[in-house]
């Protein structure tokens, strides 16, 4: 018995021993907070849960944090009672902080609610979610965009800044808009509705086009009744110019092609005279000057014939309108007022930046691809009319067709819709989908946000050409040119310049940044493919390259010899001085040329752009000297690059 408690007693202190001598595992765990604040790794015991480390806490400017990861691909989330048994890393997620945008309600006089709405910027609102006011003796009518009262709030309207929205009241069945002023209705437009009513003493701070259309099938003419009210903040006028492009050519058995009933400035009316190398401009000699600072009234009227071609035609059951309406030619202190003809070949289009109220009345069961978005369609028995608004647009345009088959998508807040002269098959909507809403995201990380909440592509006889809001390309899809167009969006709409004198401002900025969109989606390859494809000393170039040796890339779109050469010149070379500056002058740093065009945007949209002022943005963003003469030096003449002047 003696010796078997002795043999109990030497058991357990030896394992007392074995115990006490064992060692505890311990383990690294560091945190991986891509750009946060950063935490020291810890040294944790073996088994030790997620939910029990401390001090892991980490913050970054303009981001939210989310949660940890297992992974650097953020696809496996750390739950909270995860052991730690072995060296390991975790990875923090962020979502960046949203910018918000405050929407404050007027109920009238300026009179508001007190509770504001605070969105995120580029959201839309449900109409049917906002307050519902009351006034005594009156029903409420609706919130619009304006105290215009033309635009009511819709579903689909996309907030990208503060916005006040105004109430509508009805009082005895009548409709009063607040402030309570009389409207302006123009007796002479044919399409019966309110849209186009104008509130008499309304403030106007920049251009706006109120125009009343009518297509007229049988003859191919298209009608048009209007108003332009026009902010003059350049200088005191004594004589005026207007430019209106259907004259540039004549299908019709009239001495002009367009036929005024009436022009009139601040209800004075002038005779119209055409003038110009192919009649497309009037001259308007004023009897009461129009000062700088005020705004001056054109109304209008007219009607003209489709030509058979181009882009203000009649082509096989579709009827184009670009660049349809008068509007006055841009003013320079130091060259004049820009009268250039029409072209057939670029585009000689200059205008500011302006509001457009749309009412187009179409034969019965016609479709509209247009510019603005569509408000309302009122039906009719033997026509349709479509009431349309575009905001901050650089020009309208629509054509319409019995013949259209439409799409329409909604990807990432921005409707698509496409309109095509032939049925699309499956992988062509899907293909021409992911073309627009790819490039969309492309060029507003590259360059800045896009100003609508809708984008519309026509397939049909135009090859390829751009207007705010809508794009027009071939039936024969192809992929680059519906990108190309689309960056025209940012390129001619939202940064405007003369595209007559200065096509490779806007046309071969275009194309080289096409290649973006092909690095982006595709890969460095892709986009290197692209590039080499408008090299303008390829092999395949050279006889280009010998035939327009020595030309300059600022002439006007109708100095060069035919397409072949406005497009070799332009498209092929000039993108090719856009790669060279960056391979050559950046070091091929895509992220410096990045900057460039983010800043480009932030000082130019809205606005109109000279050369001088895009290239002295160049040099002064990449911090290049000598960047204005090395391309005032290669825009002079066609040419070899070479590395500095």
């Amino acid at each position: 018995m003696k010796n078997l408690c002795t043999l109990v007693m030497i058991l357990i202190i030896s394992s007392m021993i074995t115990s006490c001598g064992k060692e505890e595992i311990m383990y690294t765990v560091n945190f991986e907070t891509s750009q946060g604040s950063l935490i020291e790794e810890l040294q944790v015991k073996e088994g030790t849960i997620f939910d029990d480390l401390d001090n892991i806490t980490t913050t970054r400017d303009g981001y939210i944090f989310i949660t940890w990861y297992l992974d650097e691909t953020l696809q496996i989330e750390v739950y909270d009672d995860y052991p730690i048994v072995s060296d390991i890393v975790f990875f923090a997620k962020w979502e960046v902080v949203p910018d918000m945008i405050t929407i404050t309600f007027n109920l009238f006089d300026d009179e508001y609610i007190e509770e504001e709405l605070i969105i995120e910027k580029g959201s839309t609102i449900n109409p049917n979610r906002l307050p519902i006011p009351t006034r005594i003796d009156y029903i409420f009518d609706g919130w619009y965009l304006n105290d215009s009262f033309l635009v009511e709030v819709y579903s689909t309207f996309v907030f990208n800044m503060d916005r006040e929205l105004c109430a509508k009241w009805i009082y005895d069945g009548e409709i009063i808009d607040e402030p309570d002023e009389p409207v302006v209705v123009h007796d002479y437009f044919e399409n019966d509705n309110v849209f186009l009513n104008i509130e008499e003493n309304k403030v106007f701070t920049e251009n706006t086009y109120y125009f009343d259309l009518v297509v007229d099938d049988e003859n191919d003419r298209l009608f048009v009744s209007g108003q332009i009210v026009y902010v003059n903040d350049e200088m005191d006028f004594d004589e005026l110019y207007l430019k209106i492009y259907p004259n540039a050519d004549n299908n019709s058995i009239n001495e002009y092609n367009v036929n005024f009933s009436f022009l009139k400035v601040n209800d004075i009316e002038y005779s119209v005279k055409y003038s110009g190398g192919d009649d497309t401009t009037i001259y308007l000699d004023l009897e009461e000057t129009l000062y700088e600072g005020e705004t001056f009234i054109i109304d209008f009227e007219y009607y003209f014939t489709y030509w058979d071609h181009g882009r203000i035609a009649s082509i096989d059951s579709i009827y184009y309108s670009l660049f349809f309406y008068p509007f006055v030619a841009m003013f320079d202190e130091d060259t004049g007022w820009q009268i250039d003809n029409y072209s057939f070949l670029g585009e000689s289009y200059y205008n500011k930046i302006g509001d457009y109220y749309v009412s187009l009345r179409v034969p019965k069961d016609y479709l509209v691809a247009a510019s603005g978005a569509i408000i309302e369609t009122i039906d009719g028995l033997d026509y349709d009319t479509f009431n349309m608004y575009l905001e901050n647009g650089r020009d309208f345009s629509f054509s319409t067709s019995i013949n259209y088959n439409l799409y329409q998508k909604e990807i990432e807040g921005i409707n698509y819709s496409i309109y095509s002269i032939l049925p699309l098959s499956n992988p062509d909507k899907v293909y021409s989908f992911e073309y627009l809403s790819d490039a969309i995201a492309v060029y507003e990380d590259y360059v800045g946000e896009y100003y609508y909440d809708y984008l519309n592509l026509e397939y049909g006889y135009v090859y390829g050409m751009e207007s705010s809001g809508v794009v027009y390309c071939s039936y024969e899809i192809n992929e680059t040119t519906v990108v190309h167009e689309v960056i025209h969006q940012w390129f001619y709409s939202m940064i405007g310049n003369d595209q007559s004198n200065f096509a490779f401002l806007d046309e071969a900025l275009t194309t080289y940044i096409n290649y973006a969109y092909f690095y982006e989606i595709y890969g460095v390859n892709s986009s290197i493919e692209y590039l080499e494809s408008k090299n303008s000393r390829a092999p395949e170039m050279i006889n280009f390259y010998n035939r327009y040796y020595g030309i300059s890339l600022l002439k006007k779109v109708d100095e060069y010899e035919g397409n072949a050469g406005y497009a070799y010149v332009v498209y092929s070379h000039g993108c090719s001085m856009f790669r060279y500056y960056v391979d050559e002058f950046l070091d091929g740093d895509d992220e410096v040329f990045k900057t460039f065009l983010r800043e480009y945007y932030n000082q130019f949209n809205g606005k109109e752009v000279t050369l001088d002022e895009f290239l002295l943005l160049l040099e002064t963003s990449t911090g290049v000297d000598g960047t204005v003469e090395w391309f005032e030096l290669m825009l002079s003449s066609l040419g070899s690059f070479i590395r500095r002047p």
